[in-house]
């Protein structure tokens, strides 16, 4: 072996060694800016899962995560509800009960209020006799909103309800709910009250030639005057009361009737009660009590001198509207 080119190669091999452990310690600083790396990480949105709740089988939703506003959908609003209007009816303030002679009326004393987000409550529609759906609300015709109103209320013996639902527009054709109220109305029966008996005797009785209509005579005109001598002097709380009965329902239903202290009253018709009517005139106290004085018939409160073997002692005329 030549120990001079040994010698060389190994001498070669170390300087190569020292180089580069040198090369691993060296960190020199180096002059230009580093280049920035954008980061790979993207951002997804959050997502509701369904998680089963532990042992028990019912599917739970987590509360959602809130998001940025570059992340996060168009948020799109709540549907308005059907009915966004608010309203009220309340019957006498709240109060519980009305009182009246049965077979009178009283008057209930009802306010109305709405409130409308959208534009202002024009319009209502009202019923009354019961609390009603929306769907039966539509047969009632809207009116123009009033805050309140007054309702003449028929008394009945005993108890009854009065009702009134009521349901609200605005401007804008919004609906508010049904909003229903009612109130307790009771009668009593009419209690006779206490008149003079000594001016019976001086009672005079009225013939059928002496009345209008008279019998057998043709009306037309939905007005009809019903007059009689006014003859009697009547003392004070009597009066004279007529009734008017029709052929259409066998005589059966009122159609009509009123008091007075005058010789004559006007009374209405309905059209559809044309044909034969019937029609009487008595002497009533002031809650309209049959005085029976029994001087002109056998119907003892009549002042009619007709008293037929049957039906109702009164004068028959035609109603022809």
């Amino acid at each position: 072996m030549d120990h001079s080119r040994f010698t060389k190669k190994l001498f070669s091999i170390g300087w190569i060694l020292i180089f580069l452990a040198g090369c691993g310690t060296h960190n020199p600083t180096l002059a230009s800016t580093p280049t920035v790396i954008p980061s790979t990480v993207v951002s997804i949105p959050t997502t509701a899962v369904q998680v089963l709740a532990p042992d028990t089988g019912v599917t739970a939703l987590p509360s959602t995560a809130s998001t940025s506003a570059s992340t996060m959908d168009p948020v799109t609003p709540a549907p308005l509800t059907s009915f966004p209007l608010t309203g009220s009816v309340e019957i006498e303030s709240g109060g519980c009960c009305l009182s009246g002679i049965a077979g009178g009326t009283v008057q209930a004393q009802v306010e109305f209020s709405a409130a409308s987000p959208f534009g202002n409550v024009n319009k209502m529609r009202i019923k009354t006799n019961g609390c009603y759906s929306e769907t039966e609300m539509e047969t009632a015709d809207w009116e123009p909103f009033v805050s309140s109103r007054t309702y003449s209320v028929t008394v009945a013996l005993n108890w009854i309800g009065f009702y009134i639902s009521a349901q609200f527009q605005d401007e804008n054709g919004n609906l508010s709910p049904v909003y229903c109220d009612d109130i307790s109305v009771e009668g009593f029966p009419p209690v006779p009250l206490v008149y003079p008996t000594d001016w019976f005797p001086q009672i005079q009785c009225i013939s059928e030639e002496e009345v209008r209509p008279v019998s057998g005579e043709t009306v037309t005109g939905t007005s009809v005057i019903f007059s009689w001598p006014s003859r009697n002097t009547l003392p004070e709380g009597v009066y004279y009361k007529v009734f008017v009965y029709g052929a259409g329902d066998n005589y059966t239903g009122l159609v009509a009737s009123a008091q007075t202290r005058e010789g004559s009253v006007t009374l209405e018709i309905p059209r559809e009660r044309a044909g034969d009517i019937v029609w009487y005139i008595t002497l009533v106290d002031a809650n309209g009590t049959f005085i029976d004085h029994g001087q002109c018939s056998s119907f003892t409160a009549g002042l009619l001198n007709v008293d037929p073997p049957v039906g109702i002692k009164g004068i028959h005329f035609l109603y022809q509207p």
